[in-house]
């Protein structure tokens, strides 16, 4: 790994020491690692090697952060942007690379995604970046590892198992409805099939209705 992108993501670790095991560094390395995948199937051979380059990095680093705003977790959400603009200036990545990340990180939102649709206000290259992390956040909330993290999650926060099992079935379903890189749709449609399983066999074994 890019020694600015580890120390940026010993960062990330530590500024999510404080978050539940549903967000944590193994979920952040998850997504980063389908990020690799999508972006390898879908390389622009079109484009030059220096903008690409750059749209990797920035995705990667788009990656490793966009759970660092998530108001579930985070009181000043802007205040942690501000930090996190910083920190990468810090480190010394690319103005525009900085741009890109900080404009898409706030906007990875799967329960606004549904509401409001894609962000209107993203350049190309940032939709294509969004787009990119917003689906392989979404593969991590589908399958046996979706269930788990939504169990984990709401014990945590005091819900009950019928609650996760609802959030489940009701929801993270719908995450396959907004896949649509080829690597996106073949494993959503495994990790769909696993979670629907696993939710009809929780529902043999306890009375959830």
């Amino acid at each position: 790994m890019d020694v600015k992108i580890d120390q940026f993501r010993t960062w990330i670790s530590n500024i999510m020491s404080s978050y539940d095991a549903s967000h944590d560094i193994v979920h952040i390395d998850n997504v980063v690692s389908h990020c690799i995948k999508i972006l390898d199937e879908v390389k622009k051979t079109q484009t030059t090697r220096e903008i690409w380059n750059s749209l990797h990095m920035a995705t990667v680093l788009t990656a490793l952060a966009h759970d660092v705003c998530d108001k579930k977790y985070v009181r000043n959400p802007k205040s942690k942007l501000s930090t996190l603009n910083f920190t990468l200036y810090r480190l010394g990545f690319s103005p525009d690379i900085i741009t890109m990340v900080t404009n898409v990180v706030p906007r990875i939102s799967f329960s606004k995604r549904v509401r409001e649709g894609e962000p209107l206000d993203l350049s190309a290259d940032e939709l294509f970046i969004y787009r990119i992390v917003s689906e392989a956040d979404y593969l991590e909330a589908m399958g046996a590892t979706g269930v788990v993290r939504t169990y984990m999650f709401q014990a945590v926060h005091g819900y009950t198992a019928k609650g996760a099992w609802i959030h489940t079935t009701q929801n993270l379903f719908k995450c396959y409805d907004y896949l649509s890189f080829n690597y996106s749709l073949k494993e959503g449609a495994v990790r769909l099939a696993r979670m629907k399983r696993i939710c009809n066999e929780l529902k043999d074994e306890r009375d959830f209705m």
